[in-house]
């Protein structure tokens, strides 16, 4: 620090009004470049969001939306069996909750 002050304190005025624009021209630098990687990483991280986490959002969903159908077709077998036998019960039961095939 005190190598810094002295070095300014040897500068002439006119020399630290020629210096100061090319400091902030360096500092000014080094933010672009700051932001211009903030940028590329955010980007990289919204692309594997794009591909891996909402491919499996969507798998879930899937899954969930298939276990509802199951869910209800149970249910509609289950709350009709007070007019169907045994035999017709159970090939109603085999026709409708067959499990549907996931890719």
């Amino acid at each position: 620090m005190k190598a810094l002050a002295s070095l300014a304190q040897r500068l002439t005025l006119r020399q630290r009004f020629l210096v100061a624009p090319l400091v902030a021209l360096v500092l000014l630098g080094a933010l672009a470049v700051g932001l211009i990687y903030e940028s590329y990483r955010q980007s990289a991280l919204l692309k594997r969001v794009a591909d891996q986490d909402l491919a499996a959002y969507g798998r879930y969903a899937d899954a969930f939306v298939d276990l509802w159908e199951q869910h209800m077709a149970l249910y509609e077998v289950l709350y009709d069996t007070k007019e169907l036998d045994e035999e017709k019960l159970y090939e109603r039961t085999k026709a409708g909750c067959t499990p549907s095939t996931a890719p």
